[in-house]
């Protein structure tokens, strides 16, 4: 069959008025653990550490911001604790809507968390009651499962099934607050009744540690060798949280072996550039619950325990000043949003952890961008309950107050593994372009269908865009993900060839891809991205970036089986086509801050 060889050249100008997917046997996390178990025998005292510095950091806090935090404990004493229903949870089964049983969830642990906090510092017992109530509710809970992961339970029905404990991101989330209000007001709670110890321990034996150690959930343990995300790393660090604070036995050891192991089955996924295929968005339950992993981990072995000297553990961190565009914008692939705000805090102990400035006053600079009083209360309707988190962030900002907040803007990052480059006009500058383009795969954890992607700002402003991802459903991570608009290629800035899209899959991925350094040239054949049926034999797209120019050149250069119908090439804008008379063929967008010729 005859192919039909065509190149197009795009012209974009700003006016100024490596395989994918190897997994890597590292295993030095388990290492390190088994070299130095017996580092971790003064647990009690550690405990008693960890509790009163607490307490410290939490009393070194502005006055302004206890004040608040004894505001927020005095309005939620007065409010009635809300009742958790079962055809609440069962709509997720009924119609896909997990927020209506997840926001009060969330609601119940946030309310007992101001309570917490509010009798920390005021330490005259007047919220024990109200915390006694919300405590028990939670350790009565028919489950700590979040509606939309009930289906790891072999039945139920979409409801939950009191013989067979499942863990997932909720279950953890909550043992790990159960264990940290045990350390923190144990001793209250006792006289109160010494019940509610004991019921603390029993909830957590019986729904977190041995259903940890007598099974094997595939879809984040790792432990057949699959690939797992997020929820791996995540959920582990509550579990070691939960063991480390709670458990006082010889089983202790054997938890946080298993969460040790488990954990570097997700670390065993990550290229050597650190890149994280959720995106930035993710990095925050990846990477930052990596660190917290290390952090507590680290801490309860004295800090003998001791991970600096792994790069990787380093570029992992560092992936999130390198996607950082200006302000609270970051590059958003896969089900990242374009506007967010990193914690401060988990960036702050990257930076301690390898005594690296730059992210240190990176984290500074998150902290400057939120505002002090916001980056210690956070939102009111925050579903963020984590102590271990507050702890970390109240550590962060006791010690950043020091460090000039500063942005690192990076000329350029290259990230062969995860095959994305990010390149700027200038750096530690927002000013001119900033590039961000992808090749990859289109089976990447929270994948969107978007193999040759790109997004161009204008001077820190987004002009090119990626869309990112609606509100979760039923359909996001069911079998019609990509029935939803957001997750098709048509919808990012990639071509529909002979009239198909991009499918997903291991096997839809991009080859030959290249950067090179000099040229500032960035190569994809991106054909693999689509099925037979596109009669697409090689379509290789290169993003040229030129600082002298200050533009960047798309070139499609392409070969097909056989002719359909004429290409399309999307680009997605935030931007308003102009009223200006074109010339050339130049196609003008551009709002009251923004303009860009095409």
């Amino acid at each position: 069959m005859k192919s039909i060889l065509i190149t197009v050249s795009i012209i974009i100008t700003f006016i100024c008025c490596v395989s994918l997917g190897e997994r890597h046997d590292r295993d030095f996390l388990y290492k390190e653990f088994k070299d130095k178990t017996k580092s971790l025998d003064n647990i009690i005292s550690w405990r008693n550490t960890i509790k009163a510095d607490f307490q410290q950091n939490l009393q070194k806090l502005p006055e302004s911001v206890k004040k608040i935090f004894i505001e927020r404990a005095d309005n939620v004493s007065k409010t009635v604790w809300e009742p958790l229903l079962a055809m609440e949870f069962l709509e997720f089964k009924i119609d896909g809507n997990r927020n209506h049983y997840e926001d009060k969830d969330f609601n119940r642990r946030n309310k007992l968390m101001d309570l917490v906090l509010g009798e920390l510092l005021s330490d005259d017992s007047k919220y024990m009651n109200q915390i006694a109530n919300g405590l028990w509710l939670i350790l009565e809970e028919s489950t700590w499962t979040w509606p939309a992961h009930l289906s790891m339970q072999k039945a139920g029905e979409g409801m939950p099934d009191s013989t067979q404990w499942v863990i997932d991101l909720g279950a953890g989330e909550s043992s790990a607050y159960v264990a940290w209000i045990r350390l923190l007001l144990g001793d209250r709670l006792t006289k109160l009744s010494p019940m509610f110890v004991k019921r603390m321990d029993y909830e957590l034996d019986r729904r977190i540690v041995d259903t940890f150690m007598n099974n094997d959930f595939k879809n984040w343990m790792g432990f057949e060798g699959q690939k797992v995300n997020n929820w791996n790393i995540w959920i582990n660090t509550n579990i070691l949280m939960t063991s480390l604070l709670t458990v006082n036995d010889t089983k202790r050891l054997d938890v946080i072996k298993r969460a040790v192991m488990s954990a570097d089955n997700w670390l065993d996924w990550y290229g050597e550039d650190g890149g994280c295929d959720e995106g930035p968005s993710y990095w925050y339950e990846a990477a930052g619950r990596f660190i917290q992993f290390l952090y507590f981990l680290s801490s309860a072995s004295g800090h003998q325990m001791d991970w600096s000297s792994k790069p990787i553990v380093k570029s992992i961190g560092d992936y999130i000043y390198k996607m950082h565009i200006n302000a609270d914008y970051f590059v958003n692939f896969a089900d990242a949003h374009a506007k967010t705000v990193p914690d401060p805090s988990l960036v702050y102990h990257f930076g301690e952890l390898f005594n690296n400035t730059v992210m240190k006053q990176f984290g500074s600079y998150l902290i400057a961008l939120l505002g002090n009083e916001k980056f210690l209360l956070g939102d009111e309707s925050r579903t963020d309950v984590r102590m271990h988190q507050f702890y970390m962030e109240m550590i962060a900002y006791n010690s950043l107050k020091s460090e000039v907040p500063k942005a690192p803007q990076p000329l350029e990052s290259w990230f062969p593994d995860l095959q994305v480059i990010t390149l700027r006009s200038e750096e530690g500058s927002a000013k001119g372009l900033f590039l961000g383009a992808k090749a990859g795969t289109n089976d990447e954890s929270h994948n969107h269908n978007d193999v040759g992607n790109f997004v161009l700002y204008v001077n820190g402003l987004p002009a090119l865009i990626d869309i990112g991802v609606g509100t979760y459903t039923k359909d996001t991570f069911g079998p019609h993900r990509y029935d939803i608009w957001t997750m098709q290629s048509q919808w990012h800035n990639t071509p529909t060839i002979n009239g198909v899209q991009q499918k997903a899959g291991a096997q839809y991925v991009a080859r030959n891809v290249t950067y090179n350094k000099t040229s500032a040239e960035f190569e994809a054949n991106i054909a693999g991205a689509y099925p037979k049926e596109a009669q697409v034999k090689s379509w290789v797209r290169k993003l040229t970036f030129n600082r002298k120019a200050n533009t960047v050149t798309m070139d499609e250069n392409y070969s097909l089986d056989k002719f359909v119908e004429p290409f399309k090439v999307h680009f997605v804008t935030i931007l308003n086509k102009s009223n200006d008379d074109q010339k050339n063929g130049d196609l003008v967008l551009e709002d009251k801050s923004v303009k860009l010729t095409m």
